[in-house]
């Protein structure tokens, strides 16, 4: 199948959006189907083509002018593929504003399909942005959503919430999560990475990867931290892999709240080294916030990584991992925001840790038979052909 794939996403950052675009991307070519990736050429340029066939719509540095130069110059690229290459499908991973690809898929009759991995309105409204930029936004939603031939959602809030706000007949729209580098991810010996990274050999660690976002929730861990620390649990370790925006806020209650030898913070690594502060970590954690995930739900590509790293997790329990940890039995849940709770399953993963290697292999097997990449890119596939074949 040749498949005309579209991103607005910005591939000189790294993130769960690279990632996931990417890893699809990849696991698509793998499956044998031909790629033709589209990306704004932002300034300077991300010059790497992780093995693809990728043709990057001139644009210049990123800001508001970038993006509608490059939905200008995107028209006249997607007509001239559409009409040289002649794809059997176009799959957009929906970013901004693009209305090129469904209005042109439309036309020269290409089935489309749009993946949504969240919903733009609230974002922007959650960031600050006029209600008109809003209006604009929820217009290309709309545009995308009444041509495309199906909706992909990495979650079923999205589904739910896109059937409710924009009236979409439930039909349309389908559910495929995100997933998990298993080749990559996988389980390495504890010991040995502790040593590789210099972190202590018989430490009991809790670990997280990701941004450090408010939704992450990591001011409710360094609150727990807080509490494992006062009722004597001294040897319980914590780390915090990456950076983000509430960086120095979380340093400084870790500094307010004496907890430098029980919180160590990494900063960011590269994508590659993440599976070896998985593998030093003895449990690993994701304590969502209820306010932005409750809505629509998570899909969360670190807990698919701790997971095929064969540890356990702690994970608050919001809708779209719950159910995961659930299923396969491998892990701790606790509600979001209630640090008193999340410190009580700390210490009882702590006092249970000779079950943990148990409970890690089941969501090693999970992930392989249902949340990998390749099981990822098999569902799109599968959407595409029987999209092709009504055609």
């Amino acid at each position: 199948m040749k498949i005309l794939y579209i991103s607005s996403e910005d591939m000189r950052k790294e993130g769960a959006g690279k990632t996931h675009f990417i890893e699809v991307a990849q696991n698509l070519v793998k499956l044998g189907n031909e790629l033709l990736i589209l990306l704004p050429g932002y300034q300077p340029r991300d010059r790497k083509n992780y093995g693809l066939s990728v043709c990057y719509v001139p644009t210049f540095r990123k800001n508001v002018l970038s993006y509608l130069l490059y939905e200008i110059n995107s028209l006249l690229y997607l007509t001239f593929y559409i009409l040289k290459w002649k794809p059997d499908a176009i799959y957009l991973r929906q970013g901004l504003f693009e209305v090129s690809p469904p209005i042109l898929a439309w036309l020269f009759r290409v089935p489309y399909v749009i993946e949504k991995n969240g919903l733009m309105e609230d974002e922007f409204r959650s960031r600050g942005f006029s209600e008109i930029v809003i209006k604009i936004l929820r217009l290309a939603e709309e545009i995308n959503f009444r041509l495309s031939d199906k909706i992909v959602c990495v979650t079923e809030g999205i589904k739910r919430e896109i059937v409710r706000r924009y009236k979409v007949n439930e039909g349309k729209l389908m559910v495929i999560p995100n997933g998990a580098n298993i080749e990559l991810f996988r389980p390495l010996d504890k010991r040995e990475c502790r040593r590789k990274l210099g972190l202590e050999e018989n430490a009991f660690y809790v670990g997280f990867v990701g941004s450090f976002a408010p939704w992450q929730g990591l001011e409710i861990l360094i609150e727990a931290a807080k509490r494992v620390k006062e009722q004597g649990y001294a040897q319980i370790k914590h780390i915090l892999v990456g950076d983000g925006e509430q960086e120095p806020l979380l340093r400084q209650k870790v500094r307010e709240y004496k907890l430098e030898q029980e919180i160590k913070f990494t900063g960011r690594v590269t994508y590659e080294q993440v599976v070896y502060y998985i593998n030093a970590c003895d449990i690993a954690i994701a304590p969502f916030t209820k306010e932005r995930n409750s809505i629509i739900g998570v899909s969360p590509l670190k807990v698919y990584e701790y997971l095929a790293c064969g540890r356990p997790v702690i994970v608050s329990r919001v809708d779209g991992v719950k159910e995961v940890i659930e299923e396969g039995k491998c892990g701790y849940l606790f509600e979001p925001g209630d640090a008193e709770e999340l410190a009580r399953r700390i210490i009882q993963s702590y006092q249970e840790r000779d079950a943990l290697q148990e409970m890690g292999l089941r969501g090693r097997r999970l992930v392989e038979n249902k949340y990998s990449w390749r099981m990822t890119a098999k569902r799109i596939v599968k959407v595409l052909n029987e999209i092709i074949e009504k055609n």
